[in-house]
């Protein structure tokens, strides 16, 4: 993985949102802001974004993709499929 520069502000947004993870599962929310950002160009916002993803995922798991306004993927068979469920 290229290393990436931080400016002190990107810094700092990085350590703050890090104090709300246990310490055991900072490293892993590191590795996963720095997976978001590499290999772009990215500015003060980018950052923001990144860290609150790369918490909430260690936090809580990956967010499933949303295909559209308030669709629901689901593998149930009764639900129906996303592909169902979105009208295509």
């Amino acid at each position: 993985m290229a290393a990436i520069a931080f400016t002190d502000a990107h810094l700092a947004q990085i350590k703050m949102t890090a104090t709300q993870i246990p310490r055991r599962l900072r490293d892993a929310y590191l590795q996963r802001v720095v997976q978001l950002l590499n290999g772009r160009d990215f500015g003060d916002g980018d950052v923001h974004r990144a860290a609150r993803a790369a918490a909430g995922e260690i936090m809580h798991g990956p967010r499933p993709m949303l295909a559209g306004r308030d669709a629901v993927a689901s593998n149930d068979p009764e639900r129906g499929t996303q592909e169902q469920i979105n009208g295509s």
